[in-house]
């Protein structure tokens, strides 16, 4: 689900032309994935960036650079958190 994202201390709007049953289907869809399947996408300038890239196959590498770039704990944390969707009136 793509659209643009307005963020703060206190909220974060996303406006996807979507109804908010589909952006809560979304949000417990991501909740109860396995953390280790919550992986960030790498750009495929880091992958050929790499000091030996030309020696490994583009798919392990960019493998290794989301292990590397994930942060369990955070993502833990985040994860623990209850979520609550509110509709602005209007």
């Amino acid at each position: 689900m793509q659209g643009k994202v307005v963020h703060d201390n206190f909220a974060v709007k996303i406006e996807t032309g979507k109804s908010m049953a589909d952006l809560e289907a979304c949000i417990t869809d991501i909740c109860s994935q396995p953390m280790e399947d919550l992986l960030p996408e790498i750009d495929a300038d880091a992958v050929t960036a790499l000091k030996f890239s030309d020696c490994i196959p583009p798919e392990m590498a960019e493998r290794m650079l989301q292990r590397r770039a994930v942060d369990r704990a955070s993502l833990a944390a985040v994860l623990a958190e209850p979520v609550r969707c509110i509709t602005p009136a209007g």
